[in-house]
């Protein structure tokens, strides 16, 4: 079994996927792209993504694209607590999913490419006006998080994917000066996720 990942250890849905490899104990190997531009050429949307986007696993021949469906598909194949096979339990876990992909990522995602990728990448600086406007609906999100982590150290109650996914961009959020605020929750949350060696080793690398 060989698993290559195209993708870069800077881009958050990379760093999703390779915690997950962490965390199962997958040996991988990793194509880091020489620049985005050429996630756009002809070859790359044919054979890897149709939309020119990172990561891309490949699996002796079996190939997939979109960092939350490759997760689902490491956890499922390696029989992995992070996704469990309750139906009860598994549910749950797919409620937290949605929540993340329907009200954390769409703020937290436009909050961190504002502050971080648009300057890294050369988009000019950050909009002042937007940066207030995505950091109210950031905390607006994290207001309902503090409520759902009542009595609990996990979104699930253990430890997931529906954790993981959550890592990259609220650790961009934060070396941005993001304030997880007055949320003692959601604070001990994070403590717990983000000191996991799978993501120390991710960041570390990256």
């Amino acid at each position: 079994m060989t698993i290559k990942i195209t993708g870069a250890l800077k881009s958050t849905c990379t760093q999703r996927v390779v915690t997950v490899l962490h965390e199962l104990g997958l040996e991988f190997e990793l194509d880091q792209p020489t620049n985005f531009a050429s996630l756009k050429s002809p070859e790359y949307l044919r054979d890897k993504h149709p939309f020119g986007r990172i990561p891309v696993l490949n699996e002796d021949g079996y190939q997939i694209f979109e960092s939350r469906a490759i997760i689902r598909y490491l956890v499922s194949k390696q029989k992995s607590s992070l996704a469990p096979t309750d139906p009860q339990k598994l549910g749950i876990l797919e409620q937290f999913l949605s929540i993340e992909y329907s009200y954390f990522n769409p703020p937290f995602s436009s909050l961190v490419d504002e502050k971080v990728f648009k300057p890294l990448f050369g988009r000019g600086d950050p909009d002042p006006v937007k940066v207030v406007e995505l950091t109210k609906k950031a905390d607006d999100v994290l207001d309902v998080y503090e409520k759902l982590l009542v009595g609990k150290d996990y979104l699930t109650g253990e430890y997931s994917i529906a954790d993981i996914i959550h890592l990259p961009y609220l650790h961009y959020a934060i070396q941005v000066d993001y304030d997880l605020g007055d949320r003692p929750n959601v604070k001990r949350w994070w403590k717990n996720i983000s000191e996991k060696p799978s993501w120390k080793k991710v960041i570390t690398q990256g």
